[in-house]
């Protein structure tokens, strides 16, 4: 003898369920799809021949390498604008020598910093061997009694 086919309860019944689990039904659509447009009485989907689902959503090869092109500009577009962020030459230069004169004054000892083709020594009391640099268009000069730096027009 089979055993006894088990109730169900109200929810069950509310979502197509039966009494027997031989013969249960399912709904059409869940209470999620009834609440983004579909219904209850809404036919199932049916597959194309192509094996997709009628109306499933989804990208197609020609949405993606657009969306790719488009962050690659972008990204591009960052690039350029980081790249503009560094400091110019002059003020790379400028903050070396001035660095390189510090440490020497700092420590008591000399200190050499070689900018272009000049190098220049900075001693403990601030003078410097002096000299002039000229560096993708800008000139600095460098005075050998005082050790200051200045960039030339």
């Amino acid at each position: 003898m089979p055993p006894p086919i088990p109730a169900t309860s109200p929810a069950d019944r509310r979502f197509g369920g039966s009494a027997d689990p031989h013969h249960a039904t399912i709904p059409a659509t869940s209470p999620a799809d009834r609440r983004f447009g579909g219904s209850a009485d809404a036919a199932p989907a049916e597959r194309r021949k192509d094996g997709r689902l009628e109306g499933a959503a989804g990208l197609t090869l020609v949405e993606l390498i657009i969306v790719i092109a488009i962050l690659g500009v972008l990204v591009g577009v960052a690039g350029v604008t980081f790249t503009s962020l560094r400091p110019p030459t002059e003020a790379r230069v400028l903050s070396v020598l001035r660095a390189a004169r510090s440490e020497a004054i700092r420590s008591g000892r000399p200190t050499v910093s070689h900018v272009g083709e000049l190098t220049v020594r900075f001693l403990p009391d601030g003078s410097s061997s002096g000299g002039r640099v000229e560096l993708d268009g800008h000139t600095f000069v460098i005075d050998p009694l005082s050790g200051e730096i200045r960039a030339v027009e």
